[in-house]
């Protein structure tokens, strides 16, 4: 007698479930996001979209461990083996359209809206993996060669969409794994790090195109609607907040600082006392620096939420992260405490509808501001003495204890950025360190200093005394 439905285990629901989803077709649209991003890529041909995460091993690893662990993710998410395409019949028009987006006669959101771009997941794909002899190799030649790897080019209508490398030295050894944005987010990456420390046990989770099927039902349902119409409301007059105009592949350069300990400390003990949160902090007090710098009171900063909508969700690997804007009008407050209270309404609100695509689907203010915080102080970091190895002429992220033995996170960070300006603020154990990021055209070096020691200046102003007067 044939078993039902209801009599299966949750596994086998699941099994039955993934040879349904193998029977279908591997084609089908792709998040809104990667709408964008994937027009993007095609009219500007820079490598401001590739993500890496490089790590450099205190000891001597595996490479078929690395290969075999990392060969495994690839297996077990359909994102890193995705390719994108618009539709042979549909390839005139959209050209056509892109042509008249570069005129100015279409905006974006409007080519977005159309969703022409399709995925295309592939049953399988072998992971391109190069061991890399570094013994002989001076600092500044690995340096180079991870800078080459980190700008290498994707064609996104085919395989592959990530790499991974292993450069083999005499006493350590470092990894880097490169992967376009439309595979994975910041979120998705350090699953993939996961991974690769602790291989999952259990069967896949669902996958980036069950995201993307349902949030293009959800789209039309009527709570997407409301939600547009806040956002509408929300961002109607907002005045654009432009620096001069520059593109993708103009150079860019950072400038970095670090916020020290007791600074940190005093930053939690705010949070607590004003039940506030430190993404909060940061946003305010680069709303300050940048207003009182351009004399605007009213004007919106962009950032990315995570947009996981559903639990379910939480252990799958794609692009799922949304761009959202947080306007304000420092003209409606007098104290970094009422500034604290209406940033903590504004998030709150724009959190309760990130899964509307309002960058990629509706007409917003131009804002050339963006904000990036990562927390990462719930990393196991290494207590006591730190390992160390010969520098590398890399920024370090810090040394963690991981079942594979300690190894050290390491930023290559090529001379590209996807914004005209952004500030990224790391969160770690007991520091946090700080990027004032600029394209070259759009600022200074001397200028992007003042912007770096001001937004320090008010971020210490506004812990010292919340009750004060914005200056």
């Amino acid at each position: 007698m044939k078993p039902s439905v209801q009599s299966l285990s949750r596994e086998q629901k699941r099994a039955m479930l993934a040879r349904m989803l193998e029977q279908k077709s591997a084609v089908g649209k792709t998040a809104f996001i990667l709408q964008g991003l994937i027009l993007d890529c095609m009219m500007y041909a820079t490598p401001i979209w590739n993500m890496r995460s490089t790590i450099r091993f205190f000891h001597k690893i595996d490479p078929e461990l690395l290969r075999t662990r990392m060969q495994r993710a690839v297996d077990r998410h359909p994102a890193l083996r995705t390719t994108y395409a618009v539709p042979r019949e549909r390839e005139v028009d959209f050209y056509a359209k892109m042509l008249t987006i570069r005129l100015d006669a279409l905006k974006l959101w409007e080519l977005n809206l159309e969703a022409q771009v399709e995925q295309r997941v592939h049953p399988s794909h072998t992971l391109e993996f190069q061991v890399v002899d570094a013994r002989e190799w001076t600092a500044d030649q690995l340096r180079g060669r991870l800078l080459a790897d980190a700008v290498q080019g994707y064609d996104l209508t085919r395989l592959p969409v990530c790499r991974l490398r292993l450069y083999q030295r005499w006493h350590d050894d470092v990894m880097q794994f490169d992967v376009h944005h439309c595979a994975a987010d910041l979120w998705s990456l350090e699953l993939i790090m996961a991974e690769l420390e602790e291989p999952p046990e259990g069967p896949p989770p669902p996958s980036f195109s069950e995201f993307c099927a349902w949030q293009h039902a959800w789209f039309a349902l009527p709570r997407a609607q409301e939600m547009r119409e806040w956002w509408s409301r929300e961002l109607r007059g907002c005045p654009d907040l432009a620096f001069p105009h520059s593109e993708g592949d103009d150079l860019a350069d950072f400038v970095a600082f670090r916020l020290d300990s007791d600074l940190l400390a005093r930053a939690r003990q705010v949070c607590r006392t004003y039940r506030t949160t430190m993404f909060n902090l940061i946003l305010s007090a680069l709303q300050v620096t940048m207003g009182r710098s351009l004399g605007l009171d009213d004007f919106a900063v962009g950032g990315a939420v995570a947009n996981r909508p559903h639990q379910r969700f939480e252990r799958t690997v794609g692009f799922f992260a949304q761009l959202v804007l947080y306007r304000r009008n420092l003209g409606e407050v007098a104290t970094w405490e009422q500034l604290w209270a209406n940033n903590r309404t504004t998030i709150g609100e724009v959190l309760k509808r990130q899964f509307l695509p309002v960058t990629t689907t509706m007409p917003t203010p131009r804002t050339d501001v963006w904000i990036m915080f990562q927390q990462y102080q719930k990393a196991r970091w290494v207590e006591g003495e730190v390992p160390r190895g010969e520098p590398l002429g890399l920024r370090s992220g810090g040394v963690v204890n991981s079942p594979l033995g300690p190894w050290e996170f390491l930023f290559v960070e090529p001379p590209f950025l996807s914004s005209p300006v952004m500030l990224e603020i790391i969160e770690q154990k007991d520091r946090m360190q700080g990027l004032f990021r600029y394209r070259k055209p759009c600022l200074s070096r001397s200028r992007a200093e003042f912007y770096a020691a001001d937004f320090q200046a008010r971020l210490r102003a506004s812990l010292a005394n919340p009750d004060r007067a914005i200056d």
